[in-house]
């Protein structure tokens, strides 16, 4: 894993990021627990559905840390 930052508008920041590195085997993104999603969510999982050069993968933002655990 790596942690990249960039300021910018997040999807299009996001979008960049994965068009110009070909090593990233996946994008997770943290959903919101409560309200709507936000923008990353939006974008990846519905314009953007399908678009994406690696798997996406959105993990609930209502599950304890024992629940991630026992999934990754």
């Amino acid at each position: 894993p790596s942690i990249t930052v960039r300021q910018g508008d997040a999807v299009a920041v996001v979008r960049a990021m994965l068009e110009e590195t070909d090593d990233v085997a996946a994008l997770v993104l943290g959903a919101a627990a409560i309200g709507p999603p936000g923008a990353l969510v939006s974008h990846f999982a519905g314009v953007d559905a399908g678009r994406a050069p690696c798997p996406i993968m959105i993990i609930p933002g209502g599950l304890d840390d024992e629940t991630i655990d026992r999934l990754s």
